[in-house]
């Protein structure tokens, strides 16, 4: 893998689904989009927050000699499909992106695994 070889940081782009580990200045935080409590679940909470950095130009970049811990939590247990509601708070979640950062709306949606709504 890059990263594993790389000796300095480089710049990576977004894509769909994507979940780094974040790291910001502690003094940026109030410019930071809000995490939105209401997208639960695998692919929703973290991934949506991290597509939102990116429409609002945020860089990603790697940074291989750098490490930090993961905080233990309890384990959730299998993973399940999102609940309608939480389709639906995403679905309204990127029609606002969409409107915030005057792109087209479909540029926002995730693709054909989203059911239609109810």
């Amino acid at each position: 893998a890059r990263w594993f070889k790389a000796g300095t940081w480089y710049n990576t782009s977004w894509a769909w689904d994507y979940e780094p580990y974040v790291v910001v200045e502690k003094g940026v935080h109030g410019l930071l989009p809000r995490f939105l409590a209401a997208l639960k679940g695998f692919g929703y909470n973290k991934a949506g927050w991290v597509q939102e950095l990116h429409l609002a130009n945020y860089s990603f970049v790697v940074l291989p000699d750098v490490f930090f811990t993961h905080i233990w939590h309890v384990k959730g247990g299998k993973r399940r499909a999102p609940s309608m509601q939480t389709h639906s708070a995403m679905r309204r979640y990127r029609k606002e992106l969409a409107v915030r950062y005057e792109v087209p709306e479909h540029y926002t949606m995730r693709g054909p695994d989203e059911p239609e709504e109810a």
